[in-house]
């Protein structure tokens, strides 16, 4: 099922972006929007043709397939949601690391007339890029900060897939360590990761210098060259006006925006079906290529009923060894006791007789 909706008013339905209020993650149904003017054509159609207003469709959904597929991450630095879609997406991702290729895109926005407060505070580039709200667990980070903080993640991904060090994977561990030890603490550090980056064979300087050259700069960076214009942020801002994100978290696979739960699972099976041609990977993680339905097969079934019925005949055996023993047990137990009594008996009985033997005697003297 689908639900397929006629915007009731004129204009371009790109205007009017279909989302929801953030309670609807566990529905699955993909939802789109068309404008007024193609919603009258259809319906117009089908009362000319079959004279009825109810219609029915049957929908066909394509992909753009690629040998290497595109993935494209929108989200924002204090977004926990996004770091934790990455972290789950991480282990997926190492199964068709070879053949895809990952790229995060952090928001900003350009927000009305600000004071000189406020634009010192959430703003770089005297204002062009500014970023409200703040980290989960603290209120006193600025938005300058962790604009910088977004610049400072996207270097690492430029460096660590580089031709000279092309893993992928490095940013995703690193986007890992961040969601566990950056954005969970409640004291949140200036470059917080950045003792990390060692272990993907980069040093600070090269961060350094990556920053530094995004506004405009050679060397080091400083806070005083916040005031220039920064080029990844502007792409960054680019990038998500061309594409129309409005929600965050958003992935693009191949150049078209995910639609319904977004899951690490879901996220799997949508690149998967973006490839020519589908990698062995992914066919061995869902067992068929167009469905990510792992459900078991005949000879799991089959498997499975014959373990059953051993570990059934194996308790059964047991136990019947456990009733032999214990009846044995018992006979052995009564056996015995019978032996007893009559060696009591008997032992009884020749004592009696030897004490009336002795009383005849006594008697007769």
């Amino acid at each position: 099922y689908m639900a397929l909706i006629i915007n009731n008013k004129e204009g371009n339905v790109k205007d009017y972006p279909v989302k929801d209020d953030g309670t609807a993650s566990d529905i699955v149904i993909p939802t789109a929007m068309i404008s007024k003017e193609d919603g009258d054509k259809i319906k117009n159609y089908y009362n000319e043709r079959y004279g009825q207003e109810n219609i029915i469709l049957q929908l066909s959904f394509y992909t753009h397939r690629q040998e290497v597929v595109d993935i494209e991450f929108y989200t924002e630095i204090n977004n926990q949601k996004g770091f934790q879609l990455m972290d789950e997406f991480s282990s997926y991702y190492n199964l068709i690391k070879d053949i895809s290729n990952f790229k995060p895109y952090y928001a900003s926005y350009q927000l009305g007339t600000l004071s000189k407060e406020d634009k010192a505070n959430l703003c770089v580039s005297n204002g062009k890029y500014c970023l409200t709200g703040s980290l989960p667990f603290t209120d006193e980070v600025t938005g300058k900060q962790l604009l910088i903080d977004s610049v400072f993640h996207q270097c690492v991904h430029s460096l660590t897939t580089s031709k000279e060090n092309n893993h992928t994977e490095y940013y995703l561990d690193f986007a890992s360590y961040y969601l566990n030890n950056c954005l969970n603490v409640d004291e949140y550090k200036k470059y917080c990761g950045r003792e990390q980056i060692s272990r993907y064979g980069l040093d600070a300087s090269q961060v350094d210098q990556c920053i530094a050259a995004s506004f405009g700069k050679e060397g080091k960076f400083k806070d005083a060259d916040a005031n220039n214009d920064n080029s990844i942020l502007k792409d960054n801002l680019d990038k998500i006006r061309e594409q129309q994100i409005t929600i965050f978290p958003t992935v693009v696979v191949n150049g078209k925006k995910l639609k319904g739960r977004l899951t690490a699972e879901n996220l799997f099976l949508s690149v998967c079906s973006s490839f020519n041609k589908v990698p062995q990977p992914c066919m061995d993680y869902f067992w068929h290529p167009s469905s990510a339905n792992k459900g078991l097969s005949v000879f799991q079934i089959f498997l499975i009923v014959i373990v059953v019925i051993a570990v059934n005949v194996g308790v059964i055996f047991l136990c019947r060894k456990y009733i032999q023993k214990r009846i044995s047990d018992r006979v052995t137990s009564s056996d015995l006791d019978i032996d007893g009594r009559i060696n009591s008996v008997v032992s009884s009985y020749f004592a009696l007789k030897e004490r009336g033997v002795h009383s005849n005697t006594t008697a007769l003297q």
